[in-house]
């Protein structure tokens, strides 16, 4: 019994040891070894790896850079904004000194560098920065020196700084010349806009020879009671209001009545700022010079208001000529070589690109040079080169930012004998053609200007019945006499000799068609409102065939202009080849109006000259741009009236 009780005991011993040993103690071990170990370090969250710090220096300096150069342009902006303030007007020079200041401060903005390395909102905000900034900068440039002109234009340039779209012009309500028609014995024919329902008064120097109310579509026309003397005259507009408020216009009729028949009338149309516009000229002068001519010829528009529907079909805008069926695209459009000049061994190439590109000039495949193009699209490339007698190649090539050439233009030209010379683009060899200095010229824009006055006169009778409306026989009888004087016009013009036969052509046919809608408007009933209201419809179609437009030459040259490309190679513009001009000039960096006159005319001051052949490109002759090309006439104007010209502007843009 013991013994059993003995082995008992034993048992149970060695089965707690070995629980012991196997099973307990490990656990303790375990459980001390993980007490015993040092806890694994907690890892921070994952995050997006700190900036170095040059380029968080970069962003704060740039940031910083743009938010100063702003507000200087916000607050130099706003100054001369404050000028303006309740309708005021500021004394010139105050304005000139505003105005100056404010284009330092958007110069500065529009200019303002941006490195490469910015994060991507600052340097997206950095670029539209610099862009508005550029906007309100050329709208700066381009406000008139007289601070009561620049007014109603103040308002845009804050407005642009901002990104903001502009405001339309508001019509300042003074009145204005449309149609001003003077014969030989002094009769005259007034018609223009006015403020509707004010009365309008002619003046003749400090007389009044005129009165009449405006009507309510803004639109008035007065035949002069009393033909004027003989001699020169000074005629002014002047309106007033009910409420006895007067507002004078700021354009200025000139006019000279001759005393003979044999004489010539002159009718012109100044106003401080603008180039003159000759309404009657003398047959034969060289009068494009001062007329801002119209150079696309397209279609003259009858209808010129836009509250008045008259009720002609023929009183809508034309409907252009259809081109062509896939025609090339216009070389002057993207990429157009316009002129090469060579002075010797010097050669230099202008044209027109994509502003604020970049072009590199080739004759025969070699390279003369390159050049950047200007905010105005215009560029010259000049280098040095013999070009020998013969046919030759000039080609541009337009490149992207990145150096890769984009667009080529390529034209042959014939270089002739000797040591200067000039070759043109056809078009621009068709407006100097038309030039002042030539007999065409008097007919292309004498004609223009016709037609002009005639789309004038039949609008101006159009609107006098629109919406249903019934003039009065005074209106009816001074517009009816504006449209006998602008049929009559057109129906007796006769081209000269020297005009080319298709210009010819179709002078005479629209003569022809003018001189169809003269014989109907005479059949019409004097001073019957009814009779002209039911003979304006076809009436209007005749004005219409008489107001044709006219194909020119660019538009022809770009018909035959062929692109070219082999998918590979850049897109290449084949344009028409050169021909020669003696009477171009190509401006260069440096050069000035006054210079250019002293080397072709030997006087400085007959600089007018070529100022009024190139009104259309020159917005001031103190500031011409490289890269254009300038008709230079043979003749220049009798040296009193250069002077005249030229004491005139000194005195209307000089402060």
């Amino acid at each position: 019994m013991k013994n059993r009780a003995g082995w008992l005991a034993l048992g149970v011993l060695a089965i707690a040891t070995i629980l012991m040993v196997f099973f307990v103690l490990p656990q303790l071990r375990g459980t001390n070894q993980t007490a015993e170990k040092p806890p694994a370090p907690v890892q921070p969250p994952q995050t997006t790896a700190a900036k170095p710090e040059a380029v968080v220096a970069d962003d704060q300096v740039a940031s910083g850079k743009m938010k100063r150069l702003s507000t200087e342009a916000e607050k130099s902006v706003a100054a001369l904004e404050a000028l303006f303030a309740d309708q005021k007007i500021p004394e010139a020079s105050v304005y000139a000194s505003s105005r100056l200041a404010a284009m330092t401060a958007l110069k500065a903005l529009a200019e303002m560098d941006i490195p490469t390395n910015l994060e991507a909102n600052l340097a997206d905000s950095m670029t539209k920065a610099k862009a508005t900034a550029a906007k309100a900068l050329q709208l700066l440039i381009k406000l008139p020196s007289a601070p009561e002109e620049a007014a109603g234009m103040i308002v845009n340039i804050g407005r642009a700084l901002h990104g903001e779209p502009e405001l339309a012009a508001k019509d300042d309500g003074k009145p204005k010349f449309g149609v001003l028609r003077v014969e030989k014995d002094g009769s005259t024919v007034i018609a223009g806009n006015a403020a509707p329902g004010t009365k309008l008064d002619v003046l003749d120097g400090d007389k009044t020879i005129s009165t009449t109310t405006v009507s309510p579509n803004g639109d008035f026309a007065i035949v002069l009671d009393k033909p004027l003397n003989a001699g020169d005259h000074t005629l002014d507009l002047q309106s007033t209001s009910q409420d006895g408020k007067v507002v004078k216009s700021q354009e200025q009729a000139t006019i000279s009545v001759p005393d003979h028949q044999n004489g010539d009338v002159l009718a012109m149309v100044s106003k401080p700022g603008e180039a003159s516009r000759l309404m009657t000229v003398p047959k034969g002068t060289t009068d494009g010079a001062a007329e801002q001519v119209n150079a696309d010829k397209q279609g003259r528009v009858p209808a010129q208001t836009a509250d008045a529907t008259p009720p002609a079909p023929a009183t809508t805008s034309p409907t252009p000529p259809a081109a062509a069926a896939d025609p090339a695209p216009a070389p002057n459009e993207q990429l157009q070589i316009t002129a090469v000049e060579l002075e010797g061994d010097k050669i230099f190439v202008a044209g027109t690109a994509p502003k604020n590109s970049s072009v590199t000039a080739y004759a025969d495949g070699k390279q003369i040079g390159s050049s950047d193009v200007d905010a105005k699209g215009h560029f010259v490339v000049e280098g040095e080169m013999a070009i020998s007698v013969g046919q030759h190649i000039i080609s541009v090539d337009l490149k992207d930012a990145n150096g890769k050439v984009t667009l080529r233009a390529s034209v042959p030209f014939n270089r002739p004998a000797g040591d200067q010379v000039s070759v043109v683009a056809p078009e621009k060899l068709a407006e100097s053609a038309a030039s002042p200095g030539s007999a065409a010229s008097v007919d292309s824009n004498l004609f223009d200007r016709q037609r002009d006055t005639l789309a004038k006169s039949f609008a101006l009778l159009s609107n006098l019945f629109a919406d249903g409306k019934t003039p009065s026989l005074e209106s009816l009888a001074a517009s009816r006499s504006a449209l006998e004087f602008a049929l009559k016009a057109v129906a007796d013009f006769r081209p000269t000799p020297s005009t080319n036969a298709a210009d010819t052509s179709f002078m005479m046919r629209m003569a022809e068609n003018a001189g169809k809608a003269q014989a109907a408007l005479k059949k019409v009933e004097p001073a019957s409102v009814a009779s002209m209201a039911a003979a304006l419809p076809e009436l209007g179609k005749l004005v219409q065939a008489a107001l044709e437009p006219m194909q020119n030459a660019a538009q022809v040259a770009t018909a035959k202009t062929a692109t070219q490309t082999d998918g590979s190679a850049p897109r290449t513009i084949s344009q028409e080849p050169l021909q020669e001009s003696s009477n171009t000039v190509i401006i260069r960096r440096g050069d000035t109006l006054w210079q250019i006159s002293r080397r072709v005319y030997g006087q400085g001051v007959r600089y007018t000259t070529i100022y009024m052949a190139n009104a259309e490109q020159i917005t001031n002759p103190d500031l011409i741009e490289p890269g254009q090309t300038f008709t230079v006439p043979d003749k220049a104007l009798p040296e009193s009236e250069a002077e005249a010209i030229h004491r005139n502007w000194m005195h209307r843009h000089k402060p």
